[in-house]
């Protein structure tokens, strides 16, 4: 189960379905206007409010929450609920904010 269908979530899904043996059962998401949608084949099957309900439905082995930098009150939600089931909770965090300039750019002599 992902906790956050946005670039890093969308992205880790597309990593998962490359690891034999892991099926990604839903994503979870507060926009409104993902709510029963299907991304890249897998269905946003609740918002945060239900994260228990979810966890009772789908019974996965791992959450990964690919939302960090969500209110803390909203985490602490999701690390409890897994906590209380047992699940694996484990936050993926993936900044990619460079400069191509700086990367790319010849050394200076």
């Amino acid at each position: 189960l992902i906790v956050g269908a946005g670039r890093t979530g969308r992205s880790l899904l597309r990593e998962l379905r490359e690891t034999p043996g892991e099926r990604i059962v839903g994503f979870i998401d507060d926009a409104p206007s993902l709510r029963g949608r299907r991304l890249n084949g897998v269905k946003v099957v609740s918002n945060l409010t239900g994260i228990e309900a979810a966890l009772a439905r789908f019974d996965p082995a791992i959450v990964f929450v690919t939302i960090p930098a969500a209110p803390h009150d909203r985490l602490d939600g999701v690390v409890r609920a897994c906590e209380a089931r047992g699940i694996d909770c484990r936050f993926v965090r993936r900044d990619v904010d460079l400069d191509p300039h700086v990367i790319l750019a010849s050394p200076r002599r």
